[in-house]
């Protein structure tokens, strides 16, 4: 399995886990800590994933490389939605066809 081929339902079990993302000026963990679905037509899937960081590694928008155990290194877009009281919050959305054949398998 591959992050960039990854099911959506395979995402829901990995929820808390660390993603690592790598950039020029270094690399930060990032936890993933939320999926939202968004509406789409029946031939599409749409959704967010959610990260958090720290306080000490703030990404600003834009595509990095990432890595996780079980997913493998793929390039994610990511964008910077809220400051927390403990770090950053990060949204990823995915917009996508689902591969052709039966319940899109």
């Amino acid at each position: 399995m591959t992050g960039v081929n990854v099911k959506r339902t395979e995402l829901d079990q990995l929820v808390g886990t660390e993603f690592k993302v790598t950039a020029e000026e270094g690399s930060a963990c990032l936890r993933f800590v939320e999926i939202f679905d968004h509406p789409c037509p029946p031939e599409f899937e749409s959704f967010s994933l959610f990260f958090e960081s720290g306080l000490d590694a703030f990404l600003q928008q834009g595509t990095y490389l990432v890595c996780h155990a079980q997913l493998g290194a793929f390039p994610i877009f990511i964008v910077p939605i809220a400051q927390t009281d403990g770090g950053f919050r990060y949204e990823a959305v995915f917009n996508r066809p689902l591969p052709a054949g039966p319940a899109g398998t």
